[in-house]
């Protein structure tokens, strides 16, 4: 039987859609998927010590964990093939309660070696501290714990209001997830909403955490000013490590296969070491914040409380955990 060359690139191209077909098909898919341990990093102490400005958080009693996992369940991809490192992760984060895997990504997710995994009941309408965030961590956790996940490549990603979640979940916990996938969702820090963590855990996602932005052409212009002002906002608090993708002919949607493709290529990469002007950034952010801080101590040499306290609210609402263990002091005084 003679091939010709028409029927050899057929033969070969059906060979190469069974394989794919094949690792698909070995790749495990579960939804309903319901998890048994938590971590301590999703007490409601800890998310408010870390998403929270210190004098803010220092009225907020809130402790203990929120979740009653037995009521809880996820959606889970977990790719045919392991990567000789280990798999990587990503734990979404989604605008819409039902848990599901978007679109195309499955293939993408198999051949970069990365597990999924999203809960059901985290849509816009679930709070972000006692819902959102801890199903997260519990998620990364329990899939750490589960499978060979190298820890250096456990990422958080997020649609629409779930990618603002997943910002504040990077920025919150750069010791858990090493970057995040920002997908048509994200805002600036800086705030009394999005604060600065603690030092620790900031200079941790300064130096090693990467971002990648991605979003339509089409979309909304509200989105898109969003998202100026938050890679602005990540330029002026010292966090280079950012990535953008502009995906034609698309409006406020989830992430192509080849978006996603670029991301995770992007996420997976080597980080990059920090930028030489990164120290003398600091250094700026480290004088404004001293200024600021001494303008409330004048204020209440004066014997002024009700201007200084007004004073240390803005510092600690604008630097967050950097301002710490000062701004604390300052506080205290105040009462």
């Amino acid at each position: 039987m003679r091939f010709t060359s028409a029927s050899t690139a057929f033969f070969l191209t059906t060979i190469g859609l069974g394989l794919a077909f094949m690792r698909a098909a070995l790749a495990q898919q579960r939804a309903d998927v319901i998890l048994t341990q938590t971590t301590p990093l999703a007490d409601l102490g800890e998310i408010e010590r870390r998403t929270r400005p210190p004098v803010y958080a220092s009225g907020v009693a809130a402790h203990g964990q929120s979740l009653d996992l037995s009521k809880e369940s996820y959606v889970v991809h977990v790719p045919a093939q392991k990567p000789p490192q280990g798999y990587a992760l990503l734990v979404f984060i989604p605008p819409w309660d039902q848990a599901r895997l978007p679109p195309e990504w499955a293939s993408v997710l198999d051949e970069k070696g990365v597990i999924f995994i999203s809960a059901s009941r985290s849509g816009n309408n679930a709070d972000i501290r006692s819902r959102r965030m801890p199903l997260a961590l519990i998620a990364a956790a329990n899939m750490v714990r589960k499978y060979d996940v190298d820890p250096a490549r456990v990422f958080v990603g997020g649609f629409s209001g779930g990618g603002r979640v997943a910002m504040r979940l990077a920025l919150a916990y750069p010791d858990v997830f090493g970057g995040a996938l920002l997908n048509s969702g994200d805002d600036p820090i800086g705030s009394l909403e999005i604060p600065i963590p603690p030092s620790v855990l900031f200079r941790k996602f300064q130096e090693e955490s990467q971002l990648f932005y991605v979003e339509g052409d089409s979309e909304q212009a509200a989105i898109m000013s969003s998202r100026n002002q938050s890679i602005h906002s990540m330029r002026d608090w010292c966090v280079f490590h950012i990535d953008r993708m502009v995906m034609p002919l698309h409006g406020h949607d989830a992430a192509t296969a080849s978006a996603l493709d670029r991301a995770l290529t992007a996420l997976l990469g080597p980080t990059a070491p920090p930028p030489d002007d990164l120290e003398s950034c600091r250094t700026r952010v480290q004088s404004r914040l001293n200024a600021r801080l001494k303008a409330v101590e004048d204020i209440l040499a004066k014997g002024d409380k009700t201007a200084a306290r007004r004073a240390l609210d803005e510092v600690d609402a604008e630097f967050g955990g950097l301002a710490a263990p000062k701004s604390l002091e300052l506080n205290a005084r105040l009462h």
